[in-house]
């Protein structure tokens, strides 16, 4: 048991509180039976206690997850704050983080806030990471999956001076990650059927600012040897000492070795193999969006294999 860092219960009624406490990060959830039962309150699994929850929520708590990291704990809880007999789980919710410390062999709150944003689909998502790359982990917060294409979104607290202020900008990244060595936030996503992105951020003065965008997409093109081909293109959008400078690639008029040597592989500039593009959600990969009508993909299967 020791050896287990997390945990991730779906139940009818709240484990002990010790069984909680030995691990770093603990998700809760009820099954909907236990939902709007008092004999089992998620409330009861704060360090803070249940007066102390209840007094600054609405609603029936249905979602509790809390991360310890050295002395202090971030505790993340979800209600419904406008329950309908039946309908308990369609409806809106509130989502409030506390920060509290131990000290002195007690829990003391610091502080909390409310999650911005639609937590509706969201479930255990709660992640301390440094987002600015200052040395201070931040905070986010799994807002859900949203579209089509199921986009991850997060609501981001950057730590300022012993506070954390939320941060627009960040939630409005889709299936973001981080590339480390070169202080970028990444994020991906699909446009349509026939076009996708790839892009990297900077943050400046309070603000994830898009400095390149790689842009796959599908078009009909008359210049092409057979008229209105359909043609995959590249579209690189780089900026360069502050410049934007964008040039587009044409797959017809490459190999798929041209292909893969230019876009995928780690000494590429975009680099769209490597670790850095997965995603803070679940470590995932969505390179798959890439082989689509270029004959990469017996390519991609192959070099990823090595």
């Amino acid at each position: 048991m020791e050896n287990i860092r997390a945990i991730d219960i779906y139940v009818d009624g709240l484990p002990s509180l010790d069984f909680l406490e030995t691990f770093p990060y603990v998700s809760v959830r009820y099954t909907e039976s236990a939902y709007l039962s008092d004999s089992y309150n998620l409330a009861d699994a704060s360090v803070l206690g249940r007066a102390f929850v209840e007094s600054r929520l609405s609603g029936h708590i249905i979602e509790y997850v809390r991360v310890a990291e050295g002395q202090f704990v971030y505790e993340l809880i979800v209600t419904d704050t406008n329950p309908v007999p039946g309908h308990e789980f369609l409806n809106c919710r509130e989502t409030r983080l506390f920060i509290s410390e131990m000290r002195n062999d007690e829990y003391h709150f610091l502080d909390g806030f409310e999650v911005p944003g639609r937590t509706q689909n969201a479930t255990g998502g709660l992640i301390l990471v440094d987002v600015d790359f200052d040395g201070h982990r931040d905070i986010l917060v799994l807002l859900g999956s949203f579209g089509n294409q199921a986009a991850a979104m997060y609501a981001c607290f950057i730590y300022d001076n012993g506070t954390y202020n939320y941060n627009a900008s960040f939630s409005e990244l889709m299936n973001p990650s981080l590339d480390v060595q070169n202080r970028r936030v990444l994020s991906t996503w699909r446009n349509h059927a026939a076009s996708h992105c790839w892009a990297m951020y900077s943050y400046a003065n309070g603000t994830f600012i898009e400095t390149d965008r790689l842009t796959e997409s599908g078009v009909w093109d008359e210049e092409s040897p057979e008229s209105m081909s359909f043609v995959w293109t590249y579209e690189d959008n780089r900026s360069i000492n502050g410049v934007a400078q964008i040039q587009i690639y044409k797959a017809i008029d490459y190999t798929s070795d041209e292909l893969v040597s230019m876009f995928f592989t780690e000494d590429s500039y975009w680099a769209l193999f490597s670790s850095k593009w997965r995603t803070l959600h679940n470590q995932g990969s969505l390179l798959d969006w890439s082989i689509y009508g270029t004959g990469l993909d017996t390519q991609i299967a192959e070099i990823a294999s090595r």
